[in-house]
């Protein structure tokens, strides 16, 4: 596919007009090709410049004018597009935001591969801190404990996730949002939602938009755009807000203002009191993936997980995955273990299952609640509570007809999955386990061989939990 095709499709996916065909051909593109991923971060980064320059547009030309002409725009989009590019390149001093805001884009993830578990990189600045949403695609993504370095697009698609800078600034990303994280000082935000809570010792942390730079004076804040006009609330401290076409705004504590660079308006909102994402569900569960996933390993042997307990936890139901969320045709079941680490908690492989504390079988045709891609049931003896120590959870009994997924090394499912420690209760360990043959379960059938890469390689089992206080 070449720049121009790429252009119209990522048109036709903005106007709404895109087939079920092309929203799967982009998406394919951009998650698996390095070279489109660039190109789509390019085009959503000058977006929010070309929506300006196209309002502009717009409301220059007299209303009779823009009756005459609506036929002659919809039909005609490519002359339509080269208003907006003329428009565009007279933009010089905007444009330079964009720029920055791809220039650093010349490595696929920081050169690394995807999704390593504790990969460590020197040029970190900052770490994946927490994630309860869902990324875009492998290329866009982060892992839970994964350094970041410059340079770093992310995209999120719901949910929520939080980015903590070694100079301990925090920013949560809220929904769909892409940003590049560009220095440690500097982040780009295309579109989307940021609430960022900046320490005495960071000052001057600055969020870069469309609209112009929000810079912090020591404060906590929030920052919303859609690529083009941006909303700013200050929480705590105190903001300011540069724009190259209209005189700084100083935003305090309690204040919410809109920038709109195609009025040239700033303007005072109302304060909205809701904080999003604030609030937490009491309720966890440890490894979600996106509904709908479609499995692609058939093994009926047993894949399992690890983790710690590091805070009492009082485990209330097992999941088992559902290929494509549709009901399950084969008998299913979870197990929760706790585990024998033999005395090395960091050598997986001389682990033994110490007892089985709690099966929970899954028959086709059984009422079970679908939570994201897992099918859930609680336990038939009730809560189960955890004290701090070692444990697996191991699903088995997957075929053709309900596959398991497998990462395998290049990460398949890494953007569709998420996982849940219930504010650091529990540690997501190891890199996964599996058994089918004898020689591969301990005497009481816990899976012992050891596999690679991820601690939560697999779509298969789950639990939920709540916090014992």
């Amino acid at each position: 596919m070449n720049d121009s095709s790429f252009e119209d499709l990522m048109d036709a996916i903005e106007s709404g007009a895109a087939t079920a065909d092309q929203a799967a051909t982009l998406s394919e593109l951009i998650c698996s090709d390095a070279t489109f991923r660039a190109r789509y971060v390019r085009y959503m980064s000058r977006r929010g410049q070309l929506a300006v320059s196209a309002r502009r547009i717009s409301e220059s030309v007299p209303e009779s004018e823009r009756a005459s002409s609506s036929t002659e725009v919809v039909s005609t989009p490519s002359l339509r597009r080269r208003r907006v590019w003329m428009s565009f390149a007279a933009m010089a001093a905007s444009a330079a935001l964009v720029v920055m805001g791809y220039q650093y884009f010349n490595h696929d993830r920081n050169g690394s591969l995807v999704g390593i578990e504790g990969q460590q990189l020197n040029t970190s600045i900052a770490v994946l801190e927490a994630q309860d949403g869902y990324w875009h695609c492998p290329g866009l993504n982060a892992e839970v404990g994964e350094p970041i370095g410059p340079g770093r697009w992310l995209r999120l698609d719901q949910g929520t996730a939080t980015v903590r800078f070694n100079s301990g600034v925090a920013m949560k990303l809220i929904g769909d949002t892409l940003l590049q994280i560009v220095s440690a000082e500097r982040v780009l935000l295309v579109h989307g939602d940021a609430r960022t809570n900046v320490p005495e010792n960071a000052t001057g942390f600055t969020i870069a938009t469309a609209a112009g730079d929000v810079v912090d004076l020591g404060t906590e804040f929030s920052v919303s755009t859609d690529g083009s006009s941006i909303d700013v609330h200050v929480h705590d401290g105190l903001a300011r807000i540069d724009s190259a076409e209209m005189a700084s705004q100083m935003v305090s504590e309690g204040q919410m203002f809109r920038v709109d660079p195609v009025s040239k308006k700033i303007e005072r909102l109302p304060l909205d009191p809701a904080i999003p994402g604030k609030a937490k569900a009491p309720l966890h569960i440890a490894y979600q993936v996106r509904a709908g996933m479609l499995g692609n390993q058939p093994y009926p042997g047993k894949v399992g997980h690890d983790f710690v307990v590091h805070r009492p936890i009082a485990v209330t139901r097992l999941g088992v995955f559902d290929s494509a969320s549709d009901g399950l045709s084969s008998t299913l079941t979870c197990e929760l273990w706790r585990r024998d680490t033999s005395g090395t908690p960091t050598e997986f492989g001389d682990d033994s299952g110490a007892a089985l504390l709690a099966t929970v079988v899954f028959d086709p045709g059984q009422e079970a609640a679908l939570v994201g891609g897992h099918r859930m049931q609680p336990l038939k003896k009730g809560e189960l509570i955890l004290q701090p120590g070692s444990y697996s959870v191991v699903a088995f009994g997957f075929g053709t007809p309900d596959p398991n997924g497998n990462d395998w090394e290049a990460g398949w499912y890494r953007a569709e999955k998420r996982r849940d420690d219930g504010e650091q209760a529990i540690e997501f360990v190891g890199s996964s386990r599996f058994g089918a043959a004898e020689s591969e379960f301990d005497a009481n059938d816990f899976p012992i061989s050891i596999d690679t890469v991820f601690a939560d390689r697999y779509l298969a089992g789950t639990f939920e939990f709540r916090l014992v206080h």
